[in-house]
């Protein structure tokens, strides 16, 4: 027999190849989930009153295809189970949408490589969470959040320590504090060595005091929400944290916890600090200012501190020849809105680059609006609202062409530049004391103006030409008496 050629042999060989590839993908696809898991799928599904109907794809033998069900493509075990309401914005929308059971059903043990679990947003009827959750050895992913659990967590969750997301926030719907989720025993926390995610926002922790070191302790963490936790007696020092916490952690929301004193100086060592939320506090000082403070997160992009009402001295600190440290590049959002600032707005905070927002409303700030804010190249959002603000709107803020959002009404403003209002969407400079001629010139640039208030400036006269058609379509116009100025072609 002849001996095959060498192009024969390579053409046998890539056949062969493909034959097993075939064969291989043949066989992926005819896997279909186990018949002990789909069972318990169904059980679980049983478990459920669901009025939307969300489950009904939950039928036949091919669960791997159902809705907010994943499956391991190789050996056909479940790994994922999704069924977040995902109408949780809208209120009417959400209620529609529930699934609504008395506890979680026990089938969910049948899932021995189940790694994703989401049941967030329905409806539990006040029940615990299971202690067999412990488990559920596989878990990488948890998210119990506002699905109307309450009592104690099982400290068994602890056992999860492959466990990278966990959320067990509380949406108290019904204002009724006594059936929140708690936890005074918290030291299960410091088993989840793996845990990058932490979010219990709206659980009560009043009588864990040790909760901060224990939470502190885990070494990957990088986010933590703790909003609403009744952690008002909580040590936030230096000592209290563990030193990797420190440089680690890139989020973290301790809003709505009655916190008092001075800011703690333990924020100002978190060197990857990414975003920070302290509202609705009642802190009352920053040491040496927010200039410091935000110069020395080299990293903070976000920090709200609005809703704290009780400072009493001067917030931004420092207000000529301030240096920003690291920061000058970074902070992209910063919220002071409805907190005590009883001063003018500083000249460096026309210094951030990055600045995408900046709320001041209510912040009892007083003075002129400086010329700086114009340096804000990349603001889109800037409200200065219901203050005490007087003189004129700097042209320089006509220059900012990203700016959407311009809110500026109720202060003691008194005149207005041809060229103060760029690219905006909103513009709001009602109730002030503005005066002078306003004419199509401040309006040229405004192609996408959709809401104008401008009611309440008994000095300004508005002088447009009758046949003026403008060039934006408002959705909504406050002109009070002035509606008439406009002309007759004004989009009303």
């Amino acid at each position: 027999m002849r001996k095959l050629s060498e192009k024969s042999i390579l053409l046998l060989a890539l056949l062969s190849m493909v034959l097993l590839i075939q064969l291989s993908f043949s066989q992926v696809s005819a896997i279909t989930c186990l018949e002990k898991e789909l069972e318990a799928l169904l059980r679980l599904k049983k478990s459920f009153i669901d009025p939307s109907h969300r489950l009904a794809s939950w039928k036949g033998t091919d669960c791997c295809n159902w809705d907010g069900v994943g499956c391991n493509e190789t050996t056909g075990y479940v790994t994922k189970i999704d069924l977040r309401n995902t109408n949780e914005v809208f209120p009417a929308l959400f209620l529609s949408t529930i699934l609504l059971s008395n506890s979680i059903d026990s089938s969910l043990l049948e899932f021995k490589y189940l790694n994703y679990l989401d049941l967030s947003w329905n409806f539990f009827h006040h029940s615990q969470i299971p202690n067999f959750f412990g488990s559920m050895l596989e878990l990488r992913y948890l998210n119990l959040s506002a699905a109307s659990f309450s009592g104690k967590v099982p400290p068994h969750i602890g056992n999860l320590t492959k466990l990278v997301v966990l959320d067990l926030s509380f949406i108290d719907f019904y204002n009724e504090r006594s059936k929140l989720l708690n936890s005074n025993y918290v030291e299960w926390i410091s088993h989840l060595s793996s845990l990058k995610f932490l979010y219990l926002s709206g659980m009560n922790f009043s009588d864990a005091s040790n909760l901060m070191g224990v939470v502190s302790s885990l070494p990957l963490l990088s986010s933590l929400r703790l909003r609403s936790c009744s952690l008002q007696n909580l040590p936030l020092s230096l000592g209290s944290l563990n030193s990797s916490f420190l440089t680690t952690i890139q989020l973290l929301d301790l809003s709505s916890n009655y916190f008092s004193g001075p800011i703690p100086k333990a924020f100002q060592n978190m060197t990857s600090l990414r975003s920070l939320y302290l509202s609705d506090n009642q802190f009352t000082s920053v040491e040496n200012g927010l200039s410091s403070f935000i110069g020395s997160n080299c990293r903070l992009k976000i920090f709200d501190l609005s809703r704290n009402s009780n400072f009493g001295g001067d917030v931004f600190g420092s207000y000529e020849n301030v240096s920003l440290g690291c920061n000058r590049y970074h902070l992209q959002v910063l919220d002071l809105s409805n907190t005590n600032t009883r001063n003018k707005i500083p000249n460096w905070l026309g210094m951030f680059k990055q600045l995408q927002s900046l709320d001041l409303l209510d912040s009892n700030i007083s003075g002129r609006i400086p010329t700086s804010l114009g340096n804000l190249s990349n603001i889109q959002y800037l409200d200065l609202s219901q203050n005490n603000l007087n003189g004129a709107i700097p042209t320089s803020i006509g220059t900012l062409l990203n700016l959407r959002s311009l809110r500026l009404g109720y202060n003691r403003l008194k005149e207005v530049g041809e060229e103060c209002f760029g690219s905006l969407e909103e513009l709001d400079i009602s109730r002030n004391l503005l005066k002078g001629i306003v004419t199509e010139t401040h309006f040229a640039n405004l192609s996408q103006l959709q809401t104008l208030l401008i009611s309440n400036n008994e000095l300004l006269s508005l002088d447009m030409k009758s046949d003026w058609v403008p060039p934006f379509q408002l959705n909504f116009l406050d002109a009070d008496s002035c509606i008439g100025c406009f002309g007759s072609k004004f989009p009303q």
